[in-house]
């Protein structure tokens, strides 16, 4: 067989298809099949950006763009300026 048949997939390599293609879908079976895993709700590491937002000159009408671009609130982050 030289193509996967679609209609027999797991809901799971069905959705990783529908996003990724063939080819994206068993790159990632063939990578992590077997192992069961969780995606953290923040793209972003909140440690790391904390650490950025210190180590950089952050106005206060910058808080909302940086809230929205890391996916955090805009108080957590105005509290990460604060915290340096």
């Amino acid at each position: 067989m030289e193509s996967i048949d679609v209609s027999v997939l797991q809901p799971v390599y069905w959705e990783l298809y529908d996003l990724l293609g063939e080819d994206g879908l068993l790159k990632v079976f063939e990578y992590y099949r077997g192992d069961q895993m969780t995606f953290p709700s923040h793209l972003y590491r909140g440690e790391l950006v904390s650490k950025k937002l210190g180590q950089s000159e952050v106005n206060s009408s910058d808080y909302r763009a940086l809230a929205r671009y890391y996916g955090y609130s805009e108080r957590w982050v105005r509290k990460q300026v604060q915290r340096y």
